[in-house]
């Protein structure tokens, strides 16, 4: 209590008078560190906020989520740019909730570090061999990259569809071919053009020296790989597996390999694992997304995982 006219700091001066007093403070205001959501289907998505909704008619468990929230009265990521690259089936850049956060590559370097004339369109397709990474509609898992990239950076607070967890940071198409020599491209590409992580959501059980070297070439330069442990139900570890998954199996300093966790947190029923080779569990099981022609859908997968392992690395670094 303070007398009329007196100011806080007179009025602690007053009490720090007693010498029965070990201290006076103002008393300081606290305040939520929360965060508004419009997106509308945000609800849905039981990875950001899991309240024990029904999801495809399955109940979950509250709090079994990776605290996005939480997270975003932290950072939203908006303190500097973190490019993410998704090597993938190409990245449908126009869709509504990806168009604005794509990595802007008017100055691109291919991957041995030479400038590319006119510059990439948001990435790379080492596919077609050109600078327009769109998915080829029709062609094996077309809807796959734009699903992981909309978990990784959808936009926030756009009024519609669903949100990243990373709002902030940018996306880089690399459309490869599903073999060793066009991710090794892809990843080179990433480091020549300043990506700090790469999400690796696929998988093959040939060990590549190729592959090897140049993940070493992108955690050496200080970047950051992850990737799906791969949805055979086994163990990573048992080395009687004759089926090992790769990437997620070398190892490797700089690798985060991601199993996949349901809305009751357990590890979903396909989910590889292991002790040893995997770190780390993430929401696959049921999960909304991006997809082709301005459209949403859920999807199961670690592939679903790891693009959630990046978007809190991103919210990290």
């Amino acid at each position: 209590v303070s007398s009329e006219g007196d100011s806080i700091n007179d009025t602690i001066e007053n009490i720090l008078e007693n010498e029965n007093v070990e201290y006076a403070e103002p008393n300081y205001e606290r305040t939520f560190t929360a965060t508004s959501v419009n997106d509308v289907e945000f609800a849905s998505q039981w990875a950001l906020q899991n309240t024990g909704q029904s999801i495809l008619g399955t109940m979950g468990k509250d709090d079994a989520d990776i605290n996005v929230l939480e997270a975003w009265g932290i950072s939203e990521g908006e303190k500097q740019e973190i490019i993410v690259a998704v090597i993938d089936t190409g990245v449908d850049y126009t869709h509504p909730d990806l168009q604005n956060r794509m990595w802007d590559g008017s100055n691109c370097k291919d991957e041995n570090g030479i400038l590319i004339a006119g510059g990439c369109t948001h990435g790379y397709d080492f596919v077609e061999g050109d600078a327009i990474p769109l998915p080829e509609e029709g062609t094996d898992y077309d809807f796959h990259g734009t699903h992981v990239a909309g978990i990784i950076a959808s936009e926030k607070n756009n009024g519609v569809g669903v949100v990243g967890v990373a709002p902030n940071v940018k996306i880089m198409a690399l459309r490869f071919n599903f073999n060793v020599s066009t991710a090794v491209q892809a990843i080179d590409f990433a480091r020549e053009n300043g990506a700090k992580i790469i999400n690796a959501s696929y998988s093959g059980t040939a060990s590549s020296t190729a592959e090897i070297d140049a993940i070493k070439r992108f955690t050496d330069a200080g970047g950051i790989f992850i990737t799906a442990a791969a949805n055979a139900g086994r163990n990573n570890d048992d080395v009687s597996n004759t089926m090992h998954q790769f990437p997620s199996d070398y190892e490797l300093d700089g690798i985060i390999s991601v199993a996949s966790t349901d809305q009751n947190d357990e590890l979903s029923g396909f989910s590889n694992f292991g002790n040893k080779s995997v770190d780390v569990g993430a929401p696959g099981s049921k999960i909304l997304s991006t997809g082709l022609d301005n459209d949403y859908f859920y999807l199961d997968g670690t592939s679903m995982s790891a693009p959630h392992a990046v978007g809190v690395a991103s919210l990290i670094w």
